[in-house]
């Protein structure tokens, strides 16, 4: 009872040190968009799809840059030394996400801000509990080719449905970026 304890603990620790990872992402983007027209131009393309397409058109986009993510992190799960890259991919999608922010912000203002950011909190979300995943199966698979001794087992299929569910909530985090989307032009944003 009291290893499970420490594991969850162990674990939640992982997921906050990535969420923080993502946040500090989202804040170096911010800044480096801010000075320049980084952002902006990604913004105004942006803008223009969220303005005259579906909400399909707009949720694929959305889901494009996470599932990618998704995608490098699942596969990076199976190195047994992949974990410094592992840790970087919340950062990688914080960094696209602030400049992207900062840019709606030049471009459009608050509300255009406020439009990006339920569906870009959920996607970190999702983009660092991938990561974390990955860490643990790299772990895993360390133990196993370095440390026979110390086995832990890892669960492939477990491993799977994990990242289909990660993958489901990035699904709804572009699902959200698509109804802000069209919330927003409709009230001529």
């Amino acid at each position: 009872m009291q290893e499970r304890k420490a594991q969850l603990s162990a674990n939640a620790v992982k997921l906050i040190f990535l969420l923080v990872f993502a946040a500090a992402g989202i804040i170096f983007g911010a800044a480096v968009s801010a000075g320049g027209r980084l952002g902006t131009s990604a913004a105004e393309y942006i803008l223009a799809v969220r303005s005259a397409s579906p909400l399909w058109v707009i949720a694929g986009t959305s889901f494009r840059g996470t599932a990618l993510l998704t995608a490098a992190c699942f596969l990076l799960g199976f190195s047994a030394v992949a974990q410094p890259a592992e840790a970087v991919m919340p950062f990688f999608f914080g960094t696209g996400f602030g400049a992207l922010a900062a840019g709606m912000w030049k471009t459009g203002g608050a509300l255009c801000t406020a439009s990006v950011l339920p569906g870009g909190m959920i996607a970190a979300f999702a983009v660092s509990v991938a990561a974390r995943e990955a860490m643990r199966m790299s772990e895993a698979v360390f133990r196993r080719t370095f440390l026979p001794d110390e086995y832990t087992p890892a669960d492939v299929k477990l491993y799977i449905k994990k990242f289909m569910i990660i993958l489901v909530i990035g699904a709804a985090a572009s699902a959200a970026d698509g109804v802000f989307a069209l919330l927003l032009s409709a009230f001529g944003g």
